[in-house]
Protein backbone atom coordinates (compact mmCIF):
# COMPACT_ATOMS: atom_id res chain seq x y z
CA UNK A 1 0.00 0.00 0.00
CA UNK A 2 2.84 2.24 0.76
CA UNK A 3 4.31 1.57 -2.76
CA UNK A 4 1.66 2.02 -4.33
CA UNK A 5 0.95 5.86 -2.85
CA UNK A 6 4.84 6.54 -3.64
CA UNK A 7 4.57 5.63 -7.02
CA UNK A 8 1.43 8.29 -6.95
CA UNK A 9 3.42 11.59 -5.35
CA UNK A 10 5.63 11.06 -8.45
CA UNK A 11 3.39 10.91 -11.01
CA UNK A 12 1.50 13.84 -13.00
CA UNK A 13 -1.67 15.80 -11.17
CA UNK A 14 -4.17 14.46 -13.69
CA UNK A 15 -3.38 10.95 -13.16
CA UNK A 16 -3.42 11.10 -9.51
CA UNK A 17 -6.93 13.06 -9.80
CA UNK A 18 -7.96 9.99 -11.77
CA UNK A 19 -7.50 7.59 -9.10
CA UNK A 20 -8.67 9.40 -6.70
CA UNK A 21 -11.76 9.99 -8.56
CA UNK A 22 -12.02 6.20 -9.71
CA UNK A 23 -11.43 5.52 -5.53
CA UNK A 24 -14.23 7.38 -4.91
CA UNK A 25 -16.72 5.98 -7.10
CA UNK A 26 -15.63 2.33 -6.16
CA UNK A 27 -16.63 3.49 -2.80
CA UNK A 28 -19.71 5.12 -3.37
CA UNK A 29 -21.15 1.79 -5.03
CA UNK A 30 -19.84 -0.52 -2.67
CA UNK A 31 -21.89 1.47 0.02
CA UNK A 32 -25.17 1.35 -2.95
CA UNK A 33 -24.71 -1.91 -2.78
CA UNK A 34 -24.26 -2.54 0.51
CA UNK A 35 -27.67 -0.43 1.41
CA UNK A 36 -28.95 -2.00 -1.31
CA UNK A 37 -28.56 -5.33 -0.16
CA UNK A 38 -29.52 -4.62 3.79
CA UNK A 39 -32.96 -2.66 2.66
CA UNK A 40 -33.89 -6.01 0.46
CA UNK A 41 -32.86 -8.05 3.06
CA UNK A 42 -35.64 -6.05 5.47
CA UNK A 43 -38.23 -5.95 3.03
CA UNK A 44 -37.98 -9.71 2.40
CA UNK A 45 -38.21 -10.07 6.18
CA UNK A 46 -41.53 -8.08 6.47
CA UNK A 47 -40.33 -6.07 8.30
CA UNK A 48 -41.76 -2.34 8.75
CA UNK A 49 -39.72 0.42 6.44
CA UNK A 50 -39.61 3.49 8.21
CA UNK A 51 -39.16 6.75 6.84
CA UNK A 52 -39.16 9.58 8.88
CA UNK A 53 -39.54 12.64 6.23
CA UNK A 54 -42.72 13.65 4.00
CA UNK A 55 -46.38 13.03 4.14
CA UNK A 56 -46.21 9.57 3.94
CA UNK A 57 -46.67 8.72 7.37
CA UNK A 58 -50.07 10.57 7.19
CA UNK A 59 -51.08 8.97 3.94
CA UNK A 60 -50.64 5.25 5.71
CA UNK A 61 -52.73 6.68 8.03
CA UNK A 62 -56.15 6.29 7.04
CA UNK A 63 -57.95 7.56 9.91
CA UNK A 64 -56.97 10.97 8.47
CA UNK A 65 -58.36 10.49 5.42
CA UNK A 66 -61.60 9.02 7.19
CA UNK A 67 -61.88 12.15 8.76
CA UNK A 68 -61.84 14.65 5.90
CA UNK A 69 -64.61 12.36 4.12
CA UNK A 70 -66.21 12.89 7.39
CA UNK A 71 -66.20 16.51 7.40
CA UNK A 72 -66.88 16.89 4.09
CA UNK A 73 -70.04 14.76 4.03
CA UNK A 74 -71.20 16.89 6.58
CA UNK A 75 -70.71 20.02 5.07
CA UNK A 76 -72.37 18.39 2.19
CA UNK A 77 -75.29 17.52 3.91
CA UNK A 78 -75.70 20.77 6.24
CA UNK A 79 -75.38 22.47 2.66
CA UNK A 80 -78.37 20.23 0.79
CA UNK A 81 -80.30 20.69 4.05
CA UNK A 82 -79.99 24.66 3.82
CA UNK A 83 -80.81 24.59 0.04
CA UNK A 84 -83.97 22.06 0.48
CA UNK A 85 -85.19 24.68 3.23
CA UNK A 86 -84.52 27.94 0.97
CA UNK A 87 -86.36 25.88 -1.57
CA UNK A 88 -89.63 25.19 0.79
CA UNK A 89 -89.95 28.72 2.28
CA UNK A 90 -89.67 29.97 -2.03
CA UNK A 91 -92.53 27.71 -2.85
CA UNK A 92 -94.42 28.78 0.44
CA UNK A 93 -93.86 32.26 -0.57
CA UNK A 94 -95.03 31.89 -4.62
CA UNK A 95 -98.12 30.20 -3.45
CA UNK A 96 -98.95 32.21 -0.33
CA UNK A 97 -98.66 34.85 -3.44
CA UNK A 98 -100.95 33.04 -6.18
CA UNK A 99 -103.26 32.77 -3.50
CA UNK A 100 -103.17 36.34 -2.40
CA UNK A 101 -103.70 37.16 -6.78
CA UNK A 102 -106.14 34.57 -7.32
CA UNK A 103 -108.42 34.43 -4.60
CA UNK A 104 -108.30 30.87 -4.68
CA UNK A 105 -106.52 28.19 -2.32
CA UNK A 106 -104.03 26.69 -4.16
CA UNK A 107 -104.20 23.72 -5.60
CA UNK A 108 -101.55 21.02 -7.20
CA UNK A 109 -103.87 20.73 -10.05
CA UNK A 110 -101.79 23.87 -11.35
CA UNK A 111 -98.74 21.08 -11.89
CA UNK A 112 -100.56 18.22 -12.61
CA UNK A 113 -100.38 17.14 -16.16
CA UNK A 114 -103.78 15.53 -18.31
CA UNK A 115 -102.98 12.05 -19.08
CA UNK A 116 -104.62 13.26 -22.88
CA UNK A 117 -101.89 15.48 -23.70
CA UNK A 118 -99.21 14.36 -22.44
CA UNK A 119 -97.08 12.15 -25.08
CA UNK A 120 -96.49 8.88 -24.59
CA UNK A 121 -93.54 6.75 -25.64
CA UNK A 122 -94.95 4.86 -28.12
CA UNK A 123 -96.18 8.50 -30.24
CA UNK A 124 -92.49 8.28 -30.75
Amino acid sequence: MKKAIEDLKGKPKEERAAVAGSIAVMVVVLLLVGWGFFFLKKITSGAPVETAWGPQNDIVNFSNVQEAADSFSGVYFDATEELRRIRDEAAALQRDEIESQTGDAFSDSYFQIESETAPSFGDF
